[in-house]
């Protein structure tokens, strides 16, 4: 069988340099400005507070490639910092000048750095996680690029069995009428947390909890954004593991259900969100555990 992978370099060539990863930060820039992201962050972070922040991390990456934040973070964030160090040799002037995923890297390190805000990276991660999404998405224009693909590039994908891509955009398949496995999530599948289709989401449905924003309904999907495969590779093993898991409570349920109870009741001892979990599963065990991407 043939399989060929894609990446961002089919949408800059049929897409233009809108989709390089310059202007897509520029974008961002003059969104920000224009206080498009106001719903996003819930009045809390103003277009100039966006602004000032991206201008704020060139200061922090050039601080990371000078080696201030070597001995700071787990085993993951320091080989991701060496990565980083390799792949930037020469300072850095221009917030656009930074790679998208790199941007997630920055933030950490800035987080974990300052003691009182440490906790809080994960709610920051998840605001230009959504940022990000939309910089990309270019006002929906990015979904309109395989407009500018001919039948040889039809032809050409006619010659592979299997088409892997790293895009969260739907082209190819728009293009091929054929399904596409993403890698890194798309844009037409909504995040764990808001998908109804998945244990997490049924729970935040079922407690009025979703939190969808029309507009950006492209910000709230499944795409996997991190600053380093391995982080990637783990979160998607996470999911194999955890129905694994699921599905070991699911069969004790069913075959011992006194058992299932005692263990459930230690469960909850522990861990309430835990407990509620497993329960939701068993009861709808046609759920899924989290986004099963294809690794």
């Amino acid at each position: 069988m043939k399989s060929v992978l894609i990446g961002n370099g089919i949408n800059i060539q049929f897409g233009g340099k809108a989709y390089c990863n310059d202007f897509i930060l520029m974008r961002i820039m003059f969104n920000a400005k224009a206080n498009k992201y106001n719903p996003l962050f819930d009045g809390l972070l103003s277009g100039e507070g966006i602004e000032s922040i991206f201008r704020a991390f060139v200061d922090i990456a050039n601080k990371a490639r000078n080696g201030d934040y070597d001995r700071i973070g787990n085993s993951d964030d320091r080989k991701a910092i060496a990565d980083f160090k390799d792949r930037y040799t020469v300072p850095i002037t221009k917030y656009y000048e930074i790679m998208l995923e790199d941007w997630f890297l920055l933030i950490r390190l800035f987080f974990i750095a300052n003691a009182d805000i440490k906790d809080q990276w994960q709610s920051a991660k998840q605001g230009f996680e959504r940022i990000i999404l939309d910089g990309i998405y270019n006002d929906g224009m990015l979904t309109d690029v395989h407009q500018n693909m001919n039948k040889k590039v039809k032809r050409f994908f006619a010659g592979f069995d299997n088409i892997f891509s790293l895009n969260y955009d739907c082209n190819l398949e728009a293009l091929t009428g054929r399904n596409v496995l993403h890698l890194h999530g798309n844009y037409s599948v909504p995040a764990d947390s808001e998908n109804p289709d998945t244990v997490e989401g049924y729970m935040r449905q079922q407690a009025g909890q979703l939190v969808v924003i029309d507009e950006f309904r492209h910000c709230f999907c499944n795409a996997l954004l991190d600053y380093s495969g391995e982080l990637k590779i783990k979160r998607a093993l996470y999911v194999k593991k955890g129905t694994t898991e699921m599905n070991r409570w699911l069969e004790l349920s069913r075959r011992d259900e006194a058992e299932f109870k005692k263990q459930t009741a230690l469960l909850r001892a522990k861990d309430e969100y835990a407990f509620q979990f497993v329960n939701t599963y068993v009861q709808n065990p046609n759920l899924k555990v989290g986004t099963d991407l294809p690794f």
